[in-house]
């Protein structure tokens, strides 16, 4: 075999030497930066757990009934001083005076009456200075009414129909809104079922209350 001429010789040593450097770089001659490594999620610190809470009883008040359903659902107006505890055995909503919260005292009952004759009241909820209840019609497939108080003096602000047996009523964190859950429960001979339901009520001009209804219909079928 002849030897290969000096200049061919040289050609092809450059042109391997530039081939290994392509190899070298990934070849296909892409100088394209190298993708950075995908970043390793870390771990949050976990939350630091209370070590204990405790209780501790400062006063109380007893309504003299047991077993009876006579204090249920408690709220607690901050300005009045005055907490709102249903009373299911009267179908109405006992005050005490908790401005000595050793000493509860009750002062007043406001019941729904004058809102809806024969009604009965089954829960309160309190926002600034406003009272809440749910009103459950005296027949509990009928319709019911939420109603507002002020906390101070029990003077009604407003009322607005909702569906039928109210079961609970509370705020809306902003306060501009109630919320009340309408359980409907079936007459005894199951004769009329009305459709439960959740009344969605603007509060912001208490006189005036403007309820919407949001529905199941559509879960039903």
């Amino acid at each position: 075999m002849r030897p290969l001429p000096l200049r061919l010789f040289t050609t092809s040593l450059v042109t391997s030497a530039v081939l290994a450097a392509l190899a070298a770089c990934g070849g296909g001659g892409d100088d394209a930066p190298a993708a950075p490594p995908a970043p390793v999620p870390t771990t949050p610190a976990p939350e630091a757990t209370p070590v204990g809470l405790t209780l501790e009883k400062i006063g109380g008040f007893s309504t003299g009934q047991f077993g009876v359903s006579a204090a249920e659902i408690p709220a607690f107006d901050a300005a009045s001083k005055r907490l709102f505890v249903v009373n299911a055995q009267l179908g109405a909503v006992d005050v005490l005076d908790l401005s000595n919260p050793a000493n509860p005292v009750k002062i007043n009952v406001l019941d729904a009456t004058a809102v809806l004759a024969g009604a009965e009241i089954n829960s309160v909820a309190v926002f600034n200075g406003i009272v809440a209840v749910a009103i459950q019609a005296p027949v509990k497939t009928d319709n019911g009414r939420m109603a507002l108080y002020r906390a101070s003096d029990l003077a009604l602000l407003g009322s607005v129909a909702v569906g039928a047996l109210p079961d609970m009523v509370t705020f809306t964190p902003d306060g501009n809104t109630v919320l009340v859950a309408n359980e409907a429960e079936p007459s005894d001979d199951y004769q009329i079922d009305p459709e439960g339901s959740v009344s969605v009520i603007d509060v912001r001009n208490p006189a005036a209350p403007v309820e919407r209804k949001a529905t199941f219909t559509a879960k039903i079928g």
